[in-house]
């Protein structure tokens, strides 16, 4: 069979959108590739050997999975991450002071004005 960690890296190179999303599929198509040649040999391979060939690919991607965590920045459980923007604390509005009027002071309104009148019915 082949060198399964040269055919594995090989293709998990060649993808344009390489997430571990994306290396999972890979690695699942692999397996069925796998299986299917397995299981259309002529004739039909041991149960032995079948295993030792599965084996050698849970092997070929777990070496290469690692390779790509390796390149990954670690994340460590321990440090508090701070968001990447603190909101403002939002503050109530202060409201107006009262303007409070003081009893020997007289009130000021304004004068009443009269209605305008319809110019036309001036004559």
């Amino acid at each position: 069979m082949a060198d399964f960690v040269a055919v594995i890296r090989r293709a998990v190179d060649g993808l344009s959108n390489n997430t571990p999303e994306m290396r999972v599929k890979v690695y699942e198509k692999a397996r069925g590739a796998v299986m299917r040649q397995l299981e259309n040999m002529t004739p039909k391979p041991s149960e032995e050997m079948l295993r030792r060939q599965l084996d050698k690919l849970e092997s070929a991607i777990v070496e290469v999975e690692a390779e790509y965590a390796e390149a990954l920045p670690a994340v460590d459980d321990n440090v508090d991450v701070e968001p990447a923007h603190e909101p403002e604390p939002s503050y109530a509005p202060e409201p107006e002071p009262e303007h409070h009027h003081q009893a020997d002071e007289p009130e000021h309104h304004a004068a009443p004005t009269a209605p305008v009148q319809d110019r036309k019915s001036v004559v």
